[in-house]
């Protein structure tokens, strides 16, 4: 892409365009001015989203989340610039920043595939929407995002961001299979805090709002602020949460669901009692649900009682007999249980 030209256009589905405010996003060189633009393009993406013209805020994205185009004197550069070459440009955004952007984003997918096909394709067109319809359900979203926004590096992904793709998977993706590697490859790859005892907060769930700003290569490794901080705890007990009782449960894993959870470093007694509890709530729940099930079909297997008003009776004679021939070929055994028929008294 060329970097003569002072100002950039974006073009949106419906013949309107939103003019970037600064120089053409792949010329800025200094983060700082990076960081700003980027900025308010956040902004005016999520007032966009908010109005629910879902089309014209991810065309706004796009140029951010996308690896740019260089040309042949562009690629030439230092150790750094090639690294850099295989990222989109939000990688290099300031941390808060990031997390806003790519959080924003993927909230955005799951809204567009929640149109459906017909207002999807009426609004981003039948191919676009299909596309990202197509990479969120099969899962293909979450290696776009750490090899585009954390140069491939699983454990570099942001918390915030990890919470938000697994949510998005166990929204619309048919199978957990891809979520649950994915979050065992972060899980694995990134650092891993210490609780401290959760008395001193009303839920052990809770987020607070305080958070590292450190940029992508200020923070790496890992980039994910994975350290002992409140903040950093909350996102990593999110994350386990969504794990140890949605994706592990969706996969059918209830056992080893149980047996993450007593291994776990990051739990203390007190959230593996609570973990613990919850995940057998939610097994009896999904057991209750597969027992209704089954009755369900048995009593649709079983005739109906029109069925059964016509039905043939049977020769009552000879069930009589057949009974009469039982009776008097019974054994005298223990299992009698000490009952004593009339007839056998009086003999």
């Amino acid at each position: 892409m060329s970097v003569t030209s002072t100002e950039t256009v974006i073009a949106l589905p419906n013949n309107h365009s939103i003019r970037s405010l600064g120089t053409s996003i792949d010329s800025l060189s200094p983060p700082h001015q990076k960081n700003s633009q980027l900025s308010r393009v956040y902004k005016e993406a999520s007032t966009l989203f908010l109005t629910r013209e879902f089309a014209e805020a991810f065309s706004l994205l796009q140029p951010f989340l996308t690896v740019p185009e260089r040309s042949g004197d562009d690629a030439a550069g230092d150790e750094e610039d090639e690294e850099l070459e295989c990222l989109a440009l939000i990688a290099t955004a300031s941390r808060s920043l990031r997390v806003k952007v790519w959080s924003l984003y993927l909230t955005l997918l799951n809204a567009i595939i929640g149109l459906g096909p017909e207002e999807g394709k009426a609004a981003l067109g039948s191919k676009q929407w299909r596309d990202i319809a197509t990479k969120v359900r099969n899962s293909t979203i979450w290696d776009e995002v750490v090899r585009i926004g954390y140069g491939g590096i699983e454990g570099n992904v942001d918390a915030e961001v990890v919470t938000n793709l697994a949510t998005l998977l166990l929204s619309h993706s048919a199978s957990q299979s891809t979520n649950q590697e994915q979050l065992e490859a972060y899980l694995a790859t990134s650092d891993l805090p210490h609780a401290p005892p959760p008395s001193s907060k009303k839920d052990p769930f809770a987020t607070p709002t305080n958070s590292p700003k450190n940029s992508y290569r200020e923070s790496s490794p890992p980039t994910n602020g994975a350290t002992n901080t409140p903040h950093a705890l909350a996102s990593r007990l999110k994350i386990l949460e969504l794990y140890i009782l949605h994706v592990l449960p969706a996969n059918s894993q209830w056992e080893y669901a149980r047996d993450f959870i007593q291994i776990n470093d990051t739990l203390d007694d007190e959230r593996k009692e609570l973990f613990s509890h919850a995940l057998e709530a939610l097994e009896a729940e999904k057991t209750g649900e597969n027992r209704g099930e089954e009755a369900s079909k048995t009593a649709e297997d079983l005739p109906s009682s029109q069925d059964l008003r016509h039905a043939e009776p049977g020769p009552i004679e000879d069930t009589e007999h057949d009974l009469h021939e039982q009776h008097h070929r019974r054994p005298n055994s223990e299992h009698d249980y000490g009952i004593i028929d009339e007839e056998d008294q009086q003999a």
